[in-house]
């Protein structure tokens, strides 16, 4: 077999750092970034480029030649998307558009990373055939690209994917690392008791998409889901149990408690009708993960405090 070579658009992100780290191990990885101060992976090759550009999207895919493309960048702030809504189509949707049509013509894979927002959030436990109803724009911009990449490439894979938390960046903290170091700080946190997710972390969505793009199973939609139905306010409480800091450093809120011109869904937990085709989201413990996350943060803030390896297994890291 010939070695997998990808281009991840996104590659400086939150998600994209952590996929071209893996990649970078498992293959060849070119991260897509617009410009040379976005910080991508070691091992990841930079390849300076942007969407909207397509004679240079044209020039990269023909340099690059990767037998897959995972895209990763969007506009993903969702009160950015609802107050921008001409910038959030043109991101998240004709960009993505674009993309799947150029992977089409050279027969390249597209992988295309959606979002649990694309539901109403009503019931909850959605699987790959429930109907998506978003409920703001971020969710309404994902689902109209989830149509067109399917329109235009309709060999592409799209994976919707969870609330994430994981390790920080070089650019990015995210919130869980953001939380944890108020926690860390005697800081109080106000986390939501009442929006519900089925989180997964950074390290097993990548890993989950990179064996997707390689093993290509026979479906156009797949749903990466944590077995738990879980609120940011239980994950917080597990951190601060971790960290061992004060319970009541997690304040109970409500999104009625938060001004916001977004309407959020209450409940966008998922759940696959095809778990055998993503492995690695196999045999998790969302507890487990959050607080070895946390412990591995207190651990790199204050790396003196302890020589205990705390991270945990997440299946590909000896590959």
């Amino acid at each position: 077999m010939n070695t997998p070579r990808w281009l991840i658009t996104g590659a400086n992100g939150y998600l994209g750092y952590r996929v071209g780290e893996q990649a970078a191990r498992r293959g060849e990885a070119f991260g897509l970034v617009r410009s040379a101060d976005r910080r991508v992976a070691d091992g990841v090759a930079p390849v300076l480029g942007d969407l909207d550009d397509l004679a240079s999207l044209d020039r990269i895919l023909l340099m690059v030649r990767p037998h897959c493309v995972i895209h990763l960048a969007a506009m993903t702030k969702v009160d950015q998307c609802q107050v921008k809504p001409d910038e959030s189509f043109h991101r998240n949707v004709t960009a993505t558009r674009q993309l799947a049509i150029r992977c089409q013509e050279m027969g390249t894979h597209f992988l295309f990373a959606s979002t649990d927002m694309v539901f109403s959030g009503e019931s909850g436990d959605y699987d790959e055939a429930s109907e998506s109803r978003p409920v703001n724009l971020y969710g309404e911009h994902k689902r109209l690209a989830e149509e067109a990449v399917l329109e235009v490439c309709p060999t592409a894979t799209i994976c919707r994917l969870p609330w994430m938390f994981g390790l920080p960046t070089p650019q990015y903290d995210g919130h869980f690392a953001g939380m944890v170091k108020m926690l860390i700080a005697g800081e109080a946190v106000r986390l939501f008791d009442d929006e519900i997710r089925s989180p997964l972390t950074t390290d097993r969505v990548a890993s989950g998409l990179l064996d997707v793009s390689l093993d290509r199973p026979d479906r156009r939609l797949l749903h990466f889901s944590g077995p738990e139905k879980v609120n940011r306010y239980q994950i917080g409480l597990w951190a601060a149990e971790s960290l061992e800091v004060p319970i009541d450093l997690v304040v109970r809120c409500q999104q009625a408690d938060h001004s916001s011109p977004t309407p959020r869904p209450a409940n966008v937990s998922l759940r696959t009708r095809f778990p055998n085709d993503v492995p690695a989201l196999h045999d998790i413990d969302i507890e487990a993960d959050v607080r070895s996350y946390a412990s591995r943060i207190k651990r790199e803030l204050n790396p003196e405090e302890s020589e205990t390896d705390l991270s945990c297994d997440h299946g590909d890291e000896t590959r």
